[in-house]
């Protein structure tokens, strides 16, 4: 891994994105790494930290707001995505 790799993946961590493709179009997700091709998203419910959705970079978009975790459980992800997309998880 690569120092410009790291400092991508520090930068975007807990960053609020979007899904713009796919069955889960729409859908609010907190981006947790990434890895070199892809990017790695939790939703608290159905992608949980434990095995986090691995979803293509150009699938989604990135919200300008940054999520701090106290507890990191999933329970708190769902809460902080509920309050920052506004009712946001549409499943």
């Amino acid at each position: 891994m690569n120092d410009e790799h790291l400092i991508m993946k520090n930068s975007l961590d807990y960053q609020l994105c979007r899904s713009i493709a796919g069955r889960d179009c729409g859908v609010c997700y907190l981006i947790v790494g990434l890895e070199p091709t892809r990017t790695l998203v939790v939703d608290g419910k159905l992608h949980r930290l434990a095995k986090p959705k691995a979803k293509n970079p150009k699938h989604i978009e990135l919200l300008n707001e940054r999520v701090e975790l106290l507890n990191h459980t999933d329970k708190e992800i769902r809460r902080r995505l509920y309050t920052a997309c506004k009712g946001g998880i549409n499943r």
